[in-house]
């Protein structure tokens, strides 16, 4: 299991003798991948507190990147942060498994917009969330059954502001971690489950082919009785804030969110709502069962990048955004992204366990 940025390699083993991370500097045009283990017996539990003997067989990523098209980023344009952000994945034959953790020096305020109007966040894909916090999230983009040759990740077409590059395929999933505002709202946190399929947490969630910002339609399903009716599985998440107790603007870290999040790959296709926003007669965002019966094997490749916005603290001092994969220009959903590589069955070893 491993984690790897396209280097030379004998640069990367050097460096490694030295004592220092490969990712210890920036490649703005490396492709990073994440090999991500199959596992065996029972899947780590969605709820928000994650342990390393449920997560056996993942690593964690390392070395986030300031997105390289934001003025507002300064000198952290595609360089590394020093913020911990960073993220693991594991799959069986029914779900992707995500665990993503963040880093912040405050969160914004469930219904507080700028004009100071109460406008809370209360059900997924609240328009108005965008706008909540200068938008402080977790984002996911991910983008199944792609080959090399099916789109321009390893050569993206320059962004324009004036229509984007086209060809950002893709599926999203944000979480805001938003704090609640005592006597009006409350956090946005929880456990989204067959118990609890409604919320909060509240997500949003899009997806379409050929857009600039994914802003089409795709709309999972928490509730395993709507989920079954499409002959489904449920989406399953746990997304809570974790706060440290420091006060805000304090110079402390407030806040160490946590999302868990279960992606079926039965919803993955137009079934949910996923569309096509261009004449492209593609299939890259369709799941559907081989011979086997199986929706992904060992070997596939999907495109991945694990985004966000920071929290006010941390963009006041010139870090606005976030990214895993090194984004050359344009928004997250801009190519090009990581490589997601499935590899076969891993039993929970010995050396795995690290509590």
């Amino acid at each position: 299991m491993k984690q790897k940025t396209q280097f030379t390699v004998f640069i990367a083993i050097g460096i490694l003798m030295l004592g220092i991370s490969p990712f210890t500097y920036s490649d703005p045009h490396a492709i990073r991948e994440y090999v991500v283990n199959k596992i065996t017996g029972t899947p780590p539990v969605m709820n928000g507190v994650y342990s390393e003997t449920e997560w056996a067989g993942s690593e964690w990523t390392t070395g986030f990147y300031g997105l390289n098209n934001q003025s507002s980023n300064g000198s952290n344009q595609g360089n590394l942060i020093g913020l911990n952000y960073r993220w693991r994945a594991l799959w069986d034959d029914n779900y992707l498994y995500f665990l993503y953790e963040a880093e912040m020096y405050d969160l914004p305020i469930n219904g507080i917009a700028g004009n100071q109007i109460i406008n809370p966040v209360e059900n997924d894909d609240d328009t108005h969330s965008y706008s909540i916090g200068i938008g402080t999230n977790l984002e996911i983009f991910f983008e199944p059954n792609w080959q090399a040759g099916d789109g321009f990740n390893s050569d993206p077409p320059a962004f324009t502001n004036a229509g984007g590059n086209g060809v950002n395929d893709g599926y999203h999933v944000v979480w805001f971690p938003l704090d609640a505002d005592p006597g009006y709202t409350e956090n946005n946190e929880g456990v989204r489950n067959a118990s609890h399929p409604t919320g909060p947490p509240f997500f949003s969630t899009s997806g379409a082919y050929n857009t600039t910002y994914l802003g089409g339609d795709w709309n999972p399903t928490f509730d395993p009785a709507e989920a079954a009716a499409q002959g489904a599985l449920p989406m399953i998440a746990g997304a809570l804030l974790h706060k440290t107790g420091a006060g805000y603007f304090s110079g402390e870290v407030y806040a160490r969110p946590i999302l868990e999040i279960a992606i079926p790959f039965s919803q993955l296709n137009p079934a949910w709502g996923i569309a096509e926003r261009g004449n492209e007669g593609e299939t890259n965002l369709t799941l559907v069962k081989d011979a086997n019966g199986k929706y992904v094997k060992s070997g596939n490749e999907w495109l991945v990048n694990v985004c966000g916005y920071t929290d006010n603290y941390t963009a006041a001092r010139g870090l606005t955004l976030v990214t895993w994969n090194n984004v050359i220009g344009g928004p997250f959903a801009s190519y090009p992204r990581g490589k997601l590589i499935f590899t076969g069955e891993t039993a929970v070893q010995e050396w795995m366990v690290m509590d």
